[in-house]
C-alpha cells in the first residue's frame, strides 16, 4: 500500500449484524443502508483529500474555525462545539453572497442568507461547515469572522436588533444607557 502512496488505512466495521455487542460501531444499518456518521465522515474525507493545515482560528467561547489549502483553493472548517442542540444559532460574516460556498456535514449546499446585505448568515451549531471560495484567500475567509471596531465607534445601540453574539478578544467596552439626562455608564 505505501508504494502506491497510500499513507494511511483506515478499517471500518461494515456490518457485525444486529446482535453484535460492536454493532453501535458499524457503518452501515441493519438494512445495510449506510448510517449518517458513514456520508458525514466520506464529506470530510473527500473535502480534506490532498489538503494542508495552514492555521486554526478562535473565534470565541467554543467557536472554532481550521484553514486548509485544498487543490490550490482555501477551505475553512469552522463549528461551536457546545452547540450540538442549538439548531438556530448562526454567525455573521461581513461578505457578499457570492464570495463564498457553503456545505453542511452531509455535503448539501447551505444557501447564502445576507439578510439586508449586512452580510452573510451561517449556521452555527455542532456540526461543522465547510467554506470555500474563488475570489477570497484563505485568510481573507478567516477574517471575515473577526470584526475589529475603533476605540469610541459604537458597536450597537439600545433597542437594535440583535444580530449575534460579540466577543470581546482584546481590549474592552463601555455599556451605556440613554437616559433623559444623557448618556449614563453602566
Amino acid at each position: 500500500a505505501r508504494a502506491a502512496g497510500i499513507d494511511k488505512i483506515f478499517v471500518f466495521r461494515f456490518n457485525s449484524g444486529p446482535t453484535a455487542f460492536f454493532a453501535s460501531y458499524d457503518i452501515t444499518e441493519k438494512d445495510l443502508s449506510p448510517k449518517p456518521v458513514a456520508i458525514a465522515q466520506a464529506q470530510a474525507a473527500r473535502r480534506l483529500y490532498d489538503s494542508v493545515f495552514t492555521r486554526k482560528l478562535a473565534i470565541g467561547g467554543a467557536t472554532w474555525a481550521y484553514l486548509f489549502e485544498a487543490q490550490g483553493k482555501p477551505l475553512v472548517i469552522y463549528w461551536n462545539y457546545e452547540n450540538e442542540a442549538n439548531e438556530g444559532a448562526t454567525i455573521s460574516v461581513g461578505a457578499k453572497a457570492d464570495s463564498l460556498a457553503a456545505e453542511d456535514l452531509m455535503g448539501n449546499s447551505i444557501p447564502m442568507d445576507s439578510r439586508g446585505g449586512e452580510g452573510l448568515v451561517l449556521p452555527l451549531n455542532g456540526a461543522p461547515v465547510y467554506l470555500t471560495s474563488d475570489k477570497l484567500s484563505g485568510d481573507e475567509i478567516l477574517q471575515l469572522f473577526e470584526k475589529a471596531y475603533a476605540p469610541g465607534e459604537v458597536v450597537f445601540r439600545e433597542g437594535d436588533p440583535g444580530k449575534g453574539l460579540f466577543v470581546v478578544l482584546e481590549g474592552g467596552v463601555a455599556i451605556t444607557r440613554a437616559t433623559p439626562d444623557g448618556e449614563k455608564l453602566l
